[in-house]
């Protein structure tokens, strides 16, 4: 299976077959993710509940038992329940053809030799955190994304290929000032702003240069910034700031009386 493919079927999924919520999508992207890490795409592998909970935002057990649920019936995951204080649960992802669709045949013979997989995988990854997979991401699919570079394209024309939410990873959110708050909710708010047509990385990019400016001008401290996932999930690219240079004489109040506005909202 290739990592870069199936995450562009996905979003086809997401547009012409199936509408899911956000904790539906994060869920899946984050077990994709980390199946692509460990070099399981294409077998099972086992996840515990309360690590994926963490990757995904989902505040619950019920929550995510209900995201899950759903990603199976439509043919996305083979899932088998893990047993109670031993064995996490079993993941494996289903390919998907270019339109969207599972390849549901696929899909009945992967189940079978499902829980077989897991018991391999588990023993050659013995002693290695999931969490060590994860941080590994972007220095393992880089030799995938070599493969479709071409010599004569320069370096803003080679990330073009990359899906909405890995340029957010990757463009977007290290250029916001304060990289704090829910990074999947962030993410998802992002990736359906563009995928919907309501803004661009361009212009979003934009109105994030604006804020670093106005954030500089007023001498705000970081205390006062919005944190990232405040401010994408609040659409902050609607936002409007004033980037002209304070008066002189008045900076201090202008400060002073700005800051106070700010003790009561959430950063």
């Amino acid at each position: 299976m290739n990592y870069f493919n199936q995450r562009r079927a996905f979003r086809q999924f997401k547009v012409a077959v199936k509408k899911l919520t956000v904790n539906q999508a994060s869920l899946y992207r984050e077990l994709l993710d980390y199946a692509n890490d460990s070099g399981l795409l294409d077998a099972s592998f086992r996840l515990q509940n309360d690590y994926l909970k963490s990757l995904t935002g989902i505040k619950s057990d019920d929550g995510l038992s209900t995201s899950r649920n759903v990603l199976v019936q439509q043919g996305l995951l083979v899932y088998v329940k893990g047993k109670k204080n031993e064995d996490s649960p079993i993941y494996q992802i289903v390919p998907l053809n270019p339109d969207g669709r599972p390849l549901s045949e696929k899909r009945n013979s992967l189940r079978e030799k499902t829980e077989q997989n897991a018991e391999q995988n588990t023993e050659q990854n013995a002693g290695k955190p999931a969490e060590q997979n994860a941080e590994r991401f972007f220095s393992i699919t880089e030799n995938d994304l070599s493969k479709t570079k071409t010599p004569s394209k320069s370096p803003q024309k080679e990330t073009s290929g990359l899906s909405t939410d890995e340029e957010f990873s990757t463009e977007v959110w290290p250029a916001y000032p304060k990289k704090q708050g829910n990074y999947a909710t962030a993410r998802e708010t992002y990736v359906q702003a563009i995928e919907s047509g309501e803004t661009t990385k361009e212009q979003v990019l934009g109105k994030i240069a604006e804020y670093k400016a106005y954030i500089e001008l007023n001498g705000i401290g970081d205390g006062y910034v919005m944190s990232g996932g405040n401010w994408f999930t609040g659409h902050g690219w609607h936002n409007e700031y004033n980037t002209k240079t304070p008066e002189k004489g008045n900076n201090g109040e202008q400060q002073k009386g700005r800051q106070e506005s700010y003790g009561g909202l959430e950063f």
